[in-house]
């Protein structure tokens, strides 16, 4: 018989149930927990999404006493106020596969494919997170547990496990003076004392840690005002045993974007606040693991400072950790950007390089006066240049060369254009040969 714990970390691409005019192509996703058949628990709803973010302690299960094939269903509904919730699909596993093939892929975390459920179409995947605990005989302590656990044979599970880090670095993260998403949704108390007590009994802290972006007191001035709007211009990081671990950019080809500095001592940006996200429940290795899975798709050749920077990071990292998201007002500026660029790239308008570009383009362009063919003193034309076309109608008709035989086959014009531009370009490669024959005779 083997303890476990089994925390759903989230879902991709699920499938969309409701269809109404509010909340089209979306869902009210939540997860049930099966054992051998039996409801063991249920996560928390995620309102308007099909890739929700589940983690934390709601999303956390622990097990006493479990044999090798144990068998877990975890079923995904579509929560309805108005008629019975819909199926969305299923995931079944045992908790031993699912051991062994996080400790084959050295990575504690494990993609299942979403099957179907009561007839549902089968749509999207469910990261789950399956661990062996050790076993224990002494009597829980409360102050140790963050969520309450459901065992299944009736009797309380068994403490945490003891493997702390040092009592200093579980005290780095003293700063946080408020709670994370999912423990504020788990209802855990959002005073300072509170969370003192959970973070010093707890076994790897989780915190995240936000700057204002630079060290320009202008930007800690707009952030004052615009963390009341669920806005701001903000760096972040999240610290797990004792290392801050965050993300940027450079032209660099192959160097990855983590980059790891002491908490709250990030040399390019000023310290602001911090959150305290919850506790997780993985050993230093297994976090090591994590980031060096994340360093080759987080190279810094790909920051975007809308869609891939420091806040993405932090809150892909939190959930691979297992304990939920980041703040939405961190990176809501950034989405906004995004969005904003999104428009402005579907509406064909012009970058700002490209307005450079062209006005540079429009400025070196000859008027009608000088498209005339320069001539030298003896009033013939120099040598390389036609007489009769200006470079813009060459250029034009040059570009022209590249269309489709097709499309010249019904164009005769079009076919005259580029047949022009090529007899003009024999020209000029002419009177150049000419010219080198005369200066080496």
């Amino acid at each position: 018989m083997t303890r476990m714990s089994l925390k759903i970390l989230r879902g991709v691409d699920l499938l969309a149930q409701d269809e109404n005019l509010l909340t089209e192509n979306s869902s009210d996703p939540y997860c049930e927990i099966y054992l051998n058949g039996r409801r063991v628990a249920r996560t928390p709803t995620q309102k308007q999404t099909l890739n929700p973010i589940f983690g934390g302690p709601n999303a956390t299960v622990e097990f006493d006493a479990l044999s090798d094939d144990a068998e877990f269903v975890v079923k995904i509904y579509d929560q309805d106020l108005l008629k019975s919730d819909d199926p969305m699909g299923q995931v079944s596993f045992r908790g031993s596969a699912i051991l062994d093939i996080a400790a084959k892929a050295m990575y504690p975390n494990v993609w299942l494919l979403v099957q179907s459920l009561d007839g549902c179409e089968a749509c999207g995947q469910l990261e789950v997170r399956v661990l062996r605990l050790p076993a224990d005989d002494e009597a829980p302590d409360s102050d140790t547990r963050t969520h309450k656990a459901l065992p299944t044979n009736g009797a309380p599970c068994g403490p945490r496990p003891t493997n702390r880090p040092p009592r200093e670095l579980r005290e780095s993260a003293l700063s946080a003076l408020s709670a994370g998403p999912k423990l504020s949704d788990a209802g855990v108390g959002n005073t300072i004392k509170s969370l003192r007590n959970m973070i010093i009994a707890s076994r790897a802290p989780v915190t995240l840690h936000i700057y204002d972006v630079s060290n320009d007191c202008r930007v800690a001035n707009f952030n004052a005002v615009a963390k009341g709007l669920n806005g701001g211009i903000y760096h972040a990081a999240v610290e797990i045993y004792g290392r801050e671990y965050s993300f940027g950019g450079s032209k660099q080809m192959d160097v990855t974007g983590i980059f790891a500095c002491k908490p709250r001592k990030c040399p390019m940006h000023h310290y602001r606040e911090s959150q305290y996200l919850g506790d997780c429940d993985l050993s230093p290795a297994q976090v090591n693991q994590i980031v060096r899975k994340m360093k080759s798709e987080w190279m810094a050749r790909t920051y975007d400072l809308f869609r891939k920077n420091c806040c993405f990071f932090s809150k892909e990292f939190a959930v691979e950790l297992g304990v939920g998201s980041i703040p939405e007002w961190v990176y809501s500026l950034a989405n906004v950007g995004a969005a904003v660029d999104d428009y402005r790239r579907s509406s064909g308008s012009d970058s700002i390089e490209g307005k450079k570009k062209k006005k540079k383009q429009q400025k070196d362009k000859p008027s009608g006066s000088k498209n005339k063919a320069k001539t030298n003193s003896s009033g013939a034309p120099e040598w390389g240049r036609a007489p009769s076309r200006s470079d813009s109608e060459i250029s034009e008709a040059s570009s022209e060369e590249k269309v489709n035989i097709a499309e010249c086959s019904h164009n005769a014009d079009l076919i005259d254009n580029v047949m022009a531009a090529r007899v003009q370009r024999a020209y000029r490669c002419s009177v150049v040969n000419r010219r080198s024959t005369h200066v080496t005779a």
